[in-house]
C-alpha cells in the first residue's frame, strides 16, 4: 500500500525551537502544527516560536490551530511567540495573534478581509441557502473581530481594516498593538 505524502508547508526546527508555517492553511495543517508542537514539548518546555508566511486559508483549520496554541500556552505552560516573517493574510493574520508575544519582521505585511467563500458552489442556489451562507460568514467575521480587537486595541480601527480589506506594514501593526515588536533582519 502506497503511503500518502503529507504537505511540506509546516516544518519543525527542533534545534531552534521553531515551527514554520509556509503556505496555505488547509484541513491537514492543524494536525501538522499539533505534531510539531508535541515533538518540541516532548523534548522540553522552553519557549517556542511559530513563524508565519502564509496567505491564510481554511477558517476552521485556522481556529483549531489558534485554540491549540492557546492550550499549549495555558495548559502545557510553554511560551509560544508568533512571528510574521514576510506576509500573513486572512487566517494567517489571525494566527499571528495567538502568541504570548507577537512579532513581525521589518518589511512584513498583514492583510485583513472579511470572510469569503465561493458564491456559486452548487448549480442551484435558493434564498434560504443564501441566508445560511451569509449567516456563517457573519459568524466568522464576528469571531475575527473579537480576536483582533482584544486587549485594548483600537476597535474602530480594527473594523476599518476589515472594511477596507487593508494590508498594513509591521510598523502600522505595532501602532495598532497587533504586534509587540519589530524584528530587524540580520544582513
Amino acid at each position: 500500500m502506497e503511503r500518502k505524502k503529507l504537505p511540506k508547508h509546516v516544518v519543525c526546527d527542533v534545534e531552534k525551537r521553531r515551527i514554520h508555517l509556509n503556505g496555505p492553511i488547509i484541513s491537514i495543517t492543524p494536525l501538522l502544527i499539533k505534531r510539531a508542537f508535541d515533538k518540541l514539548i516532548s523534548i522540553s518546555a522552553v519557549p517556542t516560536q511559530l513563524l508565519i508566511s502564509s496567505e491564510g486559508g481554511d477558517y476552521y483549520a485556522t481556529l483549531k490551530i489558534f485554540y491549540y496554541i492557546s492550550k499549549v500556552i495555558d495548559e502545557k505552560k510553554v511560551i509560544v511567540d508568533t512571528v510574521v516573517v514576510d506576509y500573513a493574510a486572512s487566517g494567517a493574520a489571525l494566527l499571528s495573534q495567538a502568541g504570548k508575544k507577537k512579532f513581525a519582521y521589518e518589511g512584513a505585511t498583514i492583510k485583513f478581509h472579511s470572510a469569503i467563500r465561493p458564491f456559486f458552489e452548487k448549480e442551484r442556489y435558493n434564498a434560504r441557502m443564501h441566508m445560511e451562507a451569509a449567516l456563517k460568514l457573519f459568524r466568522i467575521d464576528a469571531a475575527q473581530l473579537l480576536i483582533f480587537s482584544y486587549d485594548g486595541r483600537p476597535i474602530s480601527k480594527i473594523f476599518q481594516l476589515f472594511d477596507e480589506e487593508a494590508e498594513i506594514t509591521a510598523e502600522e501593526a505595532k501602532k495598532y498593538k497587533l504586534i509587540d515588536e519589530i524584528i530587524k533582519p540580520l544582513n
